[in-house]
């Protein structure tokens, strides 16, 4: 299973909504594309406090920091994806213009 995951609040409320998914799951690869930027936990390494979180709720995890390259970050996680055989990916895609553009709206 993979984890996108960014500073949003979408992205921490997909985490904790599929909490019994990930704990049930056999690895958990949390991937963050260039953390550096984007990603200033408490800690200094990005990714160690969403680890910590879902070790302590049971879930094997391995933290993935990732380079752009330039590209968007959704080729970035597919293809991060796709290259570590994920069957599925959490994240939060919530904001109103992305779920119009997927859903349809006003």
């Amino acid at each position: 299973m993979l984890v996108g995951l960014d500073l949003r609040v979408e992205a921490s409320r997909s985490v904790r909504e599929a909490l019994d998914l990930l704990a049930d799951a056999e690895e958990v690869r949390v991937a963050l594309v260039d953390p550096e930027a984007t990603c200033t936990g408490n800690d200094t390494e990005p990714g160690a406090d969403i680890a910590a979180y879902l070790t302590r709720h049971g879930a094997w995890v391995s933290v993935d920091r990732l380079a752009s390259a330039g590209k968007p970050v959704a080729t970035v996680l597919a293809q991060h994806a796709i290259d570590r055989s994920a069957d599925m990916i959490v994240m939060g895609a919530y904001g109103r213009r992305l779920r119009e553009r997927l859903f349809g709206g006003e």
